[in-house]
């Protein structure tokens, strides 16, 4: 989600998982790690922690919140094929 601020508010955020993404399970892939990024003025912002505390924003800024989900469970090379393509058509 990603919004353009229009007015001049106080933002603040914590999400976890930024650093190590979830992982799978028997066999499972991982999933992305989540990502917490802003522009303020122009100039891209991406906290080391994901978390941003009381930061003033200002009309034109940006705020990015991507939350990826869990990781996978099961080998997916183990799969029927046509479970796959379910999944991802």
């Amino acid at each position: 989600m990603t919004t353009q601020v229009l007015r001049t508010p106080w933002f603040s955020a914590g999400i976890g998982r930024t650093k190590s993404a979830p992982w799978g399970l028997h066999g499972g892939h991982p999933a992305l790690s989540n990502q917490l990024r802003y522009r303020i003025a122009g100039q891209p912002v991406v906290p080391p922690t994901g978390k941003i505390d009381a930061t003033m924003l200002s009309p034109g800024d940006y705020i990015s919140i991507r939350s990826r989900g869990g990781g996978g469970y099961g080998d997916p090379l183990l799969r029927l094929v046509e479970g796959v393509r379910r999944d991802v058509l």
